[in-house]
């Protein structure tokens, strides 16, 4: 059981400049990543269930709209161009994910499950 979610990418295409803003992405996957961190306000069909999101608080977050985004960019489908804007939204949303989390562990302290976890002693740059 997780929390889950999903960003709508071609948002973030500026189709007059072919322009993709990663810092609004990055903001985003962060806000997601705080909000879908809010479990315990849900309600659980079952005692199991709550018991697996309040000891590991997974979470999910996937991307929509990535073909529109592509397009917007005017950039084909297998283009190296499309490969490397494909690899960059991951690796940013990835980032602003972890960066959020890092911060909710040092602000609320970890779950019961976070204990030894390395992403923990990773150091955050600005993007």
């Amino acid at each position: 059981m997780c929390n889950i979610a999903s960003i709508t990418v071609n948002m973030f295409v500026n189709s007059t400049k072919r322009t993709f803003d990663f810092y609004e992405l990055k903001e985003v996957a962060k806000f997601v990543t705080y909000n879908l961190d809010k479990i315990d306000d849900n309600f659980y069909p079952l005692p199991e269930v709550k018991l697996s999101c309040d000891t590991h608080r997974s979470i999910g977050i996937s991307v929509q709209g990535l073909a529109d985004a592509l397009i917007l960019m005017r950039y084909l489908f297998q283009s190296n161009k499309a490969k490397e804007l494909k690899v960059q939204i991951f690796e940013i949303l990835y980032y602003g994910a972890l960066e959020a989390s890092y911060k909710t562990v040092t602000e609320k302290g970890p779950y019961e499950s976070d204990e030894g976890n390395p992403v923990n002693k990773i150091v955050f740059f600005k993007i």
